[in-house]
């Protein structure tokens, strides 16, 4: 089970970081390895990590291969707070890592698709629940509408209906500018029947009162 090991470690580390438990056995075969610790320079902030954790981390295992010399110094361009971020995911892959980017410069496998998928839902969430605000508040603004136009219609209703004042007419008319009457459709016979008319009788003009 261990010689599966040494197997895989020499046919590419990048693939199979060794087991630090293990290193007896690459001591038997006589295989090349780091088991010191190395020091790390992140830009500027420094790292003394175990060559076994290094180890689990692609990225590093193709450095250590080719230095194989505790002493070196490596310097990596990239940010120290995301780097912690990868040592706490190499520690437990549990962890929630903010920059997916950072593992693939590491060369860290991962599931790739567990973690999109993680940020799809949280935006689709997040859009299902601005949009039901906005029907929310769309639903407000048409109800405030539809109040406006009913009060509009009434306060149109009563500035532009008026009664006719024919006895016992009780019909409404729409006022006209041009024309200064009180009498409906039906009781204007002309312009100026309410001026002239015989009150006593019809509310007609005389002209209409001998022609009616």
């Amino acid at each position: 089970m261990i010689f599966d090991h040494v197997l895989a470690f020499i046919i590419d580390p990048t693939l199979h970081p060794y087991p630090s438990e293990y290193f007896y056995e690459l001591d038997f075969y006589g295989v090349n390895y780091t088991k010191s610790i190395y020091k790390v320079n992140m830009l500027g902030k420094i790292y003394y990590i175990k060559t076994e954790i290094l180890m689990k981390i692609p990225f590093f295992v193709k450095l250590i291969n080719k230095i194989n010399d505790s002493s070196v110094e490596i310097f990596v361009d990239r940010s120290p707070e995301l780097f912690n971020q990868i040592l706490s995911y190499i520690n437990d892959e549990k962890y929630k890592i903010d920059c997916t980017s950072e593992l693939d410069f590491y060369e860290i496998k991962y599931s790739r698709f567990k973690i999109e998928r993680t940020d799809i839902n949280k935006f689709k969430d997040d859009v299902e629940n601005d949009l039901y605000k906005i029907n929310n508040n769309l639903s407000d603004i048409n109800s405030n509408i539809s109040d406006f136009k009913e009060k509009l219609e009434n306060i149109t209703k009563v500035s532009i209906n008026k009664f006719c004042i024919y006895p016992d007419c009780e019909r409404t008319f729409e006022s006209n500018p041009d024309y200064r009457g009180d009498y409906c459709d039906n009781h204007n016979y002309c312009r100026h029947c309410y001026e002239t008319a015989n009150r006593s009788d019809d509310y007609l003009c005389d002209y209409h009162h001998m022609n009616k």
